[in-house]
């Protein structure tokens, strides 16, 4: 579980999102802008799966998750 305060911040970079990373959001949520310009609204009780790579503008007010990352094709 991860708590988080107000805050905004882009993703960018060669690598973008370092991991896939799935989010449950327990309070608060989330706006995610991707870098092609879609928006998608996370709130309370939704949940949301980024992947590696993924770049653009997380703006949150705060929130509590549970998340997991993972890679499949780690052996």
């Amino acid at each position: 579980m991860y708590t988080a305060s107000a805050s905004k911040f882009e993703v960018k970079g060669p690598k973008g999102y370092p991991d896939n990373e799935f989010m449950l959001f327990v309070k608060g949520g989330v706006t995610l802008t991707s870098s092609d310009g879609v928006v998608t609204e996370v709130k309370t009780g939704e949940a949301v799966t980024l992947p590696k790579g993924w770049t653009g503008t997380w703006d949150t007010q705060g929130y509590t998750k549970f998340y997991v990352t993972y890679d499949p094709d780690a052996k």
